[in-house]
Parts: C-alpha cells; sequence; structure tokens
C-alpha cells in the first residue's frame, strides 16, 4: 500500500485572518510551508516567528512550486479571483478567504476553474462549523422546529478601523462593500443554508459613521423560494459587538447564542440532552449541567426535573455573545474537512458554487437598496452589476430610485 502523501500549504496575506488559518493548519497536522505578502518583511517577520521555511513577495513563486499543494488566499477580495485561478490552473488546491470575489463575474471566473481544474477548492464560511450552526442545521432537516417560517439576523460589527483610515476598507470595487460584503456575508451563508435559496429581496443602507464609499449600515427583507422570510440588520459602529441568528418554525425556535423553545414544551429537555450528545459545546453551558444533575438522580424524577428546567427556562440559551467564543477555532473544522476531502475522506465544505451564492445574495441587496425597488433572484449574468458596483453608476441609481419615489 502506498505512503498517502504528506501535504504543504502556502498562506497568501499576513493580515488580521493569516493567524486563524496558520492555526487551522497545525490543529489539522499540515505544514504551512510557504507564506507570501507585498510587503517582504512582514512576510519574513511571520515566517520567523511561525517557523515557516520560505518567504516572499510575489505570491506566483508558491503557486509555481511542485512542493507546495495547497494556496490558501488571505488577501483582499480584489485579489482573489486572479490568485485562485493561477492556482487551480496549476493544479494547486485552493483554500480562499469570503467573499469567493467581489463581484458576480470574478465568481463565475473561479467557479470555471474550479471545474477545469485537477485541485480542489473552498471557501471560508467557517460559521456553518459551529456548534450552534451545527444544531441548527440537523433541528432542520429532521424536522423538529416544523415548518420553516421565519428567519432574524442582527449583525453589529465594527470595521477595521485602521484600514478605514487608509481609505482600505468599504470599497465598492476592491472589497465588493461594507459591513454586508465583508462581514455579514457569512450570516448570508447560513441562511441559504438553512433555508435555501432565496426567491426576492428589499433593502435599505446608509453611510453614517465610516468614511467610506460603501455601506456600514443596512437592513434588508428576505423572501426565500421555500416561502419563508427573514430580516437582517447590519451596522459598522464602532466599539460595538452583536450577532445573533434566530430560526422561526411553526413547531419551535432556535438560535445562536444557543437557545431553544418547541412548541411541546416538555419535549425541550428530551432534545437537548440529544443536541448535547450530536453536537457537544466544548464548555458546558448552565442548563447541560442542570440536566446532566437531573440525570444523576435517576428514575421518574428526572423526567420531572428536566421539564420543571424546561418550564423555568423555555429558552436554553448559551448567552455568548464575545465574537471570540464563537469564531475563534472556527476555521479549524472547516480547514480539517477540507484536508480530508483532498485525501478523498469527505465532502469540500464549501463549493465554489455555494459561496457564489452567497455573493450573488449581496449584490441583490445592493442593487435593492441603490434603486429603492425589489429585486428577484437568481440575478442575471452580464447584468449592469455583474462585474461589481461602479462608484461612478451610484448617483445614475439614486436618480433613478428619487424619481420612482416621487412618480
Amino acid at each position: 500500500m502506498a505512503e498517502q502523501k504528506t501535504l504543504k500549504s502556502a498562506i497568501v496575506g499576513t493580515g488580521t485572518i493569516f493567524e486563524r488559518h496558520r492555526q487551522a493548519y497545525v490543529d489539522s497536522g499540515v505544514e504551512v510551508f510557504g507564506i507570501a505578502d507585498i510587503d517582504l518583511s512582514r512576510a519574513q517577520t511571520a515566517a520567523s516567528k511561525n517557523n515557516i521555511s520560505l518567504a516572499v513577495s510575489d505570491w506566483k513563486e508558491l503557486v509555481a512550486r511542485s512542493d507546495i499543494d495547497i494556496i490558501d488566499i488571505c488577501t483582499p477580495p480584489k485579489f482573489h479571483a486572479e490568485i485562485a485561478i493561477a492556482a487551480l490552473d496549476a493544479g494547486k488546491h485552493v483554500i480562499c478567504e469570503k467573499p469567493l470575489a467581489p463581484n458576480l463575474a470574478g465568481c463565475d471566473e473561479i467557479v470555471e476553474a474550479a471545474q477545469r481544474s485537477t485541485g480542489l477548492l473552498t471557501v471560508c464560511h467557517q460559521f456553518r462549523g459551529t456548534v450552534e450552526a451545527q444544531r441548527l442545521k440537523w433541528l432542520m432537516d429532521v424536522g423538529h422546529l416544523g415548518k420553516a417560517c421565519l428567519a432574524r439576523v442582527r449583525r453589529y460589527d465594527a470595521p477595521p478601523m485602521n484600514l478605514v483610515r487608509q481609505n482600505r476598507w468599504g470599497n465598492w470595487i476592491d472589497d465588493g462593500g461594507g459591513v454586508l460584503m465583508t462581514k455579514a456575508i457569512h450570516q448570508l451563508d447560513l441562511l441559504i443554508w438553512l433555508f435555501g435559496p432565496v426567491r426576492r429581496v428589499q433593502a435599505m443602507m446608509g453611510t453614517f459613521v465610516c468614511s467610506i464609499e460603501s455601506e456600514d449600515h443596512l437592513v434588508a427583507n428576505l423572501e426565500f423560494e421555500n416561502g419563508a422570510l427573514a430580516s437582517v440588520s447590519l451596522s459598522g459602529c464602532p466599539h460595538i459587538f452583536l450577532g445573533e441568528m434566530e430560526i422561526v418554525g411553526d413547531q419551535g425556535m432556535a438560535g445562536m447564542p444557543w437557545n431553544l423553545q418547541l412548541k411541546v414544551n416538555n419535549a425541550v429537555g428530551s432534545l437537548a440532552r440529544e443536541l448535547n450528545r450530536r453536537f457537544p459545546f466544548t464548555k458546558e453551558k448552565a442548563f447541560d449541567k442542570l440536566l446532566k444533575a437531573a440525570e444523576s438522580m435517576g428514575g421518574e424524577r428526572v423526567g420531572r426535573l428536566a421539564y420543571k428546567v424546561a418550564r423555568r427556562l423555555p429558552v436554553v440559551k448559551s448567552h455568548v455573545t464575545d465574537r471570540s467564543a464563537s469564531n475563534k477555532h472556527s476555521h479549524s473544522p472547516l480547514i480539517g474537512q477540507f484536508i480530508k476531502a483532498i485525501e478523498g475522506q469527505a465532502e469540500i465544505p464549501v463549493t465554489a458554487i455555494e459561496a457564489r451564492s452567497a455573493v450573488e445574495l449581496c449584490m441583490a441587496i445592493y442593487i435593492s437598496a441603490l434603486t429603492s425597488e425589489s429585486v428577484k433572484l437568481p440575478l442575471e449574468n452580464k447584468s449592469k452589476f455583474y462585474g461589481g458596483i461602479d462608484p461612478n453608476e451610484i448617483s445614475e441609481c439614486e436618480h433613478a430610485s428619487s424619481s420612482i419615489a416621487n412618480s
């Protein structure tokens, strides 16, 4: 039996997300062999600090090497397509940070490259791998929440103010947008993953606190093909963080931070135990401890006490709002699964086509906000904003929407 090849990875970009990717490779047992950054001194510093063998300023050097198997893209979005396509055409496996590209044209080019390549590609929509998201997916797939009716998403997340001050965040061409495209695209990916395709969107947005050309606040309403509805509220106010998602079905409700309510109230305890078995939290939550105490008593008292707890705490909450608690290690499961996919032992965690769907939904929301009109999906290829939102065209949209409002 042939010995399995030891994989080596290389990371392009040494920004804020670099460390999470590097740690994910450590957790997966894969060597980070190389690193690239346009600022060579930054690449060399990161390489020295983390025992990385090779530091270069040109990512093309990494793609050209036969001893590197995985190219990991941690650059600003405007570079994603060029690097991903070159790496895929060279037969490399690719891990790309979100968004897949800042526009649908770039996404489609990457999808085509992934389809013709011998390498695999995944995109870092890593929130799917969190315990809360896995619980929601299972509850909906099994039918414990009943018919999907409504979702509510709130993400208040300060932008990287150092990049804002340098005019390196929130640009339409470079980033594809602001708080929606660069942050809440994670939540949109989760909504599509949980509910399926979106049929129609309505949105409004504004720029209130950051000197950027795109949005730092946005609200949107979504209608899914299955008839369910969702509301999305986003804020980029500095020094504020809140991340919440609630899913409502006709038989119950669940969400993140973790909470659970059921139409049949005395079923909460048994279902919570099943969830704890299938998708355990790393740290015990208060409710889990109460259930363990109930189980230790044995006999009929278990059911009675669990029922009392369920009645007193019908919303079984984890009360976790610290961003580090929810996503500090969430890249490790995604990258770990991708390594297994390369080895033929798992499915690709997030495909290029799935990641494209999240970008398409972002674009539909932006078009709705710019035109003050309801927008239907899927979007047509080669449409006005297929290649991204041109700042020069926004004034035309605003003039058109003003005419619509006054008609």
